[in-house]
């Protein structure tokens, strides 16, 4: 009786095995993790060499953990029990506060940083490009974002690195830097500071600036290219139409965590009373003339991506109003809300996402297209990086 018992647990546990490894093989052809945010695993290779070294059975390794099946099951209940149960400050990565969700930071992050010379560095760059553009015709401009840590640098715990001392040090540094090259700077961390720091000028549970972060950096814009003598239209307040989408908004810290933490979190864009035709390529293609991607109901998730439909390499929106600017914007996600906002006030605004777009150096794209206006839009995460703005210059 003992030994058919045996038997019948010793194949039900194969079965099971072999049920497991062929979902996995099943599902094998997923190439993406949609809450983590990363790409997975790839099938590894044969060869003699990985063979001899080991390093086949360590891909295999991370392929089998990647693609196993009921891996987003687990990892979702294992978040949930570290959220719920275990009462972590920090859970994949995200911090977990009673108003918000912020990106954790590993403990020494800054310990090394020296802000002087990474400024220093930052700006001579910067100063390259802008006399590269002047050079064609054109005008640079530095806009800087404050990122979630500087925003709400006072809503991390106490026993976490918030870097109390480090970023005071880098903006008094970079702003310095900046003027002692003669670099434009559109100082945005100064303009939210000088508001009070509003919370609702960011979301609660993704690292991009609401629609009014992103509305306040546009008109501080605008308003200092008129200073500078540009004739271009300002949209004031009653020239936009708001609208709040009341499907729930997936930020990309709530993403990390499954969607688990309860947000009262909504998605508002604006779009002019009065329209304003015109025409849009992306990446060369022409697409619909939108400069949102609205959901098909009222109950889908939304995300930050309703904005210009997301990251694209390269996005052209010609309005046929030659009186006017010709604007090129680059940077990162972060130039995705205002880039909606933007567009009235140009004949015609390209912007490019220089984790995208390979076609040409930026170099090169200014020299080709001429524009009267560049805008290199960067949070603060990026200052204190001398490689992050300037290495995909060239």
């Amino acid at each position: 009786m003992k030994k058919t018992a045996n038997l019948v647990f010793t194949v039900l546990f194969l079965l099971f095995l072999g049920a497991v490894a062929a979902i996995t093989l099943k599902q094998g052809d997923s190439t993406y993790s949609y809450f983590e945010n990363r790409s997975l695993a790839k099938a590894p290779e044969y060869s003699r060499e990985s063979l001899l070294d080991g390093s086949l059975f360590s891909a295999w390794e991370r392929f089998s953990t990647d693609r196993a099946a009921g891996r987003g099951t687990m990892i979702r209940i294992s978040t949930l029990l570290r959220m719920e149960l275990l009462k972590l400050p920090q859970v994949n990565e995200v911090v977990i506060t009673e108003d918000r969700l912020l990106h954790f930071y590993p403990y020494g992050s800054w310990e090394n940083a020296d802000p002087a010379q990474q400024s220093a560095e930052t700006a001579q760059s910067l100063a390259e490009l802008q006399a590269h553009v002047e050079e064609n015709g054109g005008r640079f401009y530095f806009v800087g974002l404050p990122n979630q840590l500087s925003y709400f640098q006072e809503c991390y715990p106490d026993y976490l690195d918030r870097a109390e001392a480090y970023l005071p040090a880098l903006h008094r540094e970079f702003s310095a830097a900046l003027a002692r090259e003669g670099v434009n700077f559109i100082d945005l961390v100064a303009a939210f500071e000088a508001a009070g720091k509003p919370a609702e000028y960011y979301t609660e549970t993704d690292h991009h600036y609401s629609l009014k972060g992103a509305m306040v950096s546009y008109r501080a814009i605008v308003k200092r290219l008129q200073a500078d003598g540009l004739d271009i239209p300002l949209l004031e307040e009653e020239d936009w139409e708001y609208t709040t989408l009341p499907n729930p908004f997936l930020g990309s810290r709530n993403r990390k965590l499954y969607a688990l933490w309860e947000t009262r979190d909504r998605l508002t864009y604006a779009v002019p009373r009065e329209e304003i035709p015109f025409t849009r390529t992306d990446n060369g293609q022409e697409v619909v003339s939108t400069v949102l991607r609205l959901p098909e109901n009222d109950t889908a998730p939304v995300e930050y991506l309703v904005y210009m439909g997301g990251d694209k390499g390269e996005t052209i929106l010609r309005t046929d109003r030659p009186e006017l600017p010709k604007v090129l914007i680059f940077g990162d996600s972060f130039t995705n809300a205002l880039e909606t906002l933007l567009y009235p006030s140009f004949d015609e605004m390209r912007s490019l996402d220089l984790r995208h777009y390979n076609a040409k150096t930026l170099w090169d794209y200014i020299e080709d297209y001429q524009p009267d206006i560049v805008l290199d839009i960067r949070d603060d995460s990026s200052w204190g990086d001398p490689t992050s703005p300037n290495s995909i210059f060239r």
